[in-house]
């Protein structure tokens, strides 16, 4: 499995935005990684049967992403995403 990370540097409102697009409420702490995966289906199946739980379903965002949040057990939170999705699968 290959991914990138991004770095995002947002001010104080914009962490409650993506919280409200990706989960559907304000839910991240200080840090949230953003992994960019090729099949995002695929890939959350695979950490949840490793312990990830998804914190919701995977989501197209405004910005055309497929999108799904993601906390393993020590409760950090990640971002899957897949760029130039068109529709959600599943």
């Amino acid at each position: 499995m290959q991914a990138r990370a991004t770095l995002e540097i947002i001010d104080e409102a914009q962490p409650a935005e993506i919280d409200r697009v990706e989960v559907g409420h304000r839910t991240a702490g200080p840090v949230r990684l953003a992994l960019a995966v090729g099949d995002i289906e695929s890939t959350s199946a695979k950490l949840q049967q490793h312990g990830e739980k998804a914190l919701g379903s995977i989501t197209l965002t405004p910005w055309e992403h497929t999108n799904q949040r993601i906390v393993g057990p020590e409760g950090q939170q990640i971002t899957l995403f897949q760029v130039g999705a068109k529709e959600v699968v599943s």
